[in-house]
């Protein structure tokens, strides 16, 4: 790798919302962890979160709500909570397992900016593709293909096989084992590991969509620039790409999460961004009582691992092996099968009941 990423720039003045809506999902996937599928469905008052979501209408003139979970589709009050973003100007995706039938794809659809489908190799829909295809008629669809280890060859065929629709566009997604905390799915060889950040490259193509047969859609504006050491800029950049090089340390860089981004968690607590610096803001149920946040941050997480962080405006600012740096530098440890078992016993009890 010849050049590095010196500085990142948001295009537009528009904010990045983050909700994860509910801890609950029809999927147990091993790399996530428990605590993210076998929860609830909501863990705050429905009516106060949109109330929130009111007043940041009020407040920023652009939305784009990335809404996640668990399962965001298995929330009843999630068409309304679209609806609601539409109407209101804004723009809304969605990163979803498909559960769901193809008449609720079509349905809600139309209104959604993207639906990022996520190929899971351990719990294969059958419907997957059908799916894509009924939605890729009304708004750009990606299938997000998780590379685990341990079902490489199926997920590379699964990639392959999607990537010669045109319809819609293919991404592979490495294994973090952040994610979970545990080293599972991730024991990659030297070729997986050349192959994944070959393919992360070539993955920015945008789909046209006839806009006669999709009449409410609405694109979001949310790209930023990746400026780069060898004076080159990428004014369509890929925070996967980022991820999957290895470019993701950002510590000691200013980092506009808070101004630029918001992440509202399942349990309710609103943060500046996914990285969570800063800690808690407030619960969503208090949110009048509370003020809106006025600073970025200086990245002192070890990695930046959600590509909404690293898509925010940020560039260097202290030396990432300064003392002030080192210090306050926080990150995820692995866990030992040991001490994840211990760690997420009651959340493992309830998967097996």
């Amino acid at each position: 790798m010849n050049k590095r990423v010196i500085r990142i720039r948001q295009h537009d003045n528009i904010l990045r919302l983050t909700w994860v809506i509910n801890n609950i999902c029809t999927n147990h996937c091993d790399y996530c962890p428990p605590i993210l599928h076998n929860g609830t469905n909501h863990n705050y008052n429905i009516e106060r979160a949109k109330d929130f979501i009111q007043r940041l209408s009020g407040h920023y003139e652009k939305i784009h709500c990335s809404i996640s979970g668990g399962e965001p589709t298995v929330s009843p009050f999630f068409p309304e909570i679209v609806n609601m973003l539409y109407d209101s100007g804004h723009t809304v995706g969605i990163t979803t397992n498909g559960v769901r039938t193809i008449d609720y794809w079509k349905s809600v659809a139309p209104k959604l900016s993207y639906i990022c489908f996520s190929y899971h190799p351990g719990s294969h829909d059958p419907q997957l593709i059908e799916k894509a295809l009924e939605s890729a008629k009304h708004t750009h669809v990606v299938i997000r293909v998780m590379m685990d280890s341990r079902y490489w060859d199926k997920s590379l065929h699964f990639y392959e096989e999607c990537s010669k629709i045109s319809e819609i566009r293919t991404e592979p997604v490495r294994i973090l084992p952040e994610i979970a905390n545990r080293h599972i799915g991730d024991d990659y060889t030297p070729e997986n590991i050349e192959w994944l950040f070959k393919n992360q490259m070539g993955v920015n193509r945008k789909i046209a969509i006839d806009s006669t047969k999709a009449p409410l859609f609405r694109q979001e504006k949310i790209g930023s620039s990746f400026h780069y050491s060898d004076g080159s800029v990428d004014k369509n950049a890929n925070g996967n790409y980022l991820i999957t090089s290895g470019q993701n340390d950002f510590r000691g860089w200013a980092c506009n999460i808070g101004l630029e981004s918001l992440y509202i968690g399942f349990d309710g607590y609103v943060k500046k961004g996914n990285c969570g610096q800063g800690g808690h803001l407030f619960h969503i149920d208090d949110h009048e009582k509370n003020e809106l946040p006025t600073a970025g941050e200086i990245c002192v997480q070890r990695k930046c691992f959600c590509v909404t962080d690293v898509m925010i405006t940020k560039a260097p600012m202290l030396e990432a092996n300064s003392e002030i740096i080192k210090n306050l530098t926080t990150g995820v440890k692995i866990k030992s099968e040991q001490d994840y078992k211990e760690y997420y016993k009651d959340y493992i009890r309830i998967k097996a009941t």
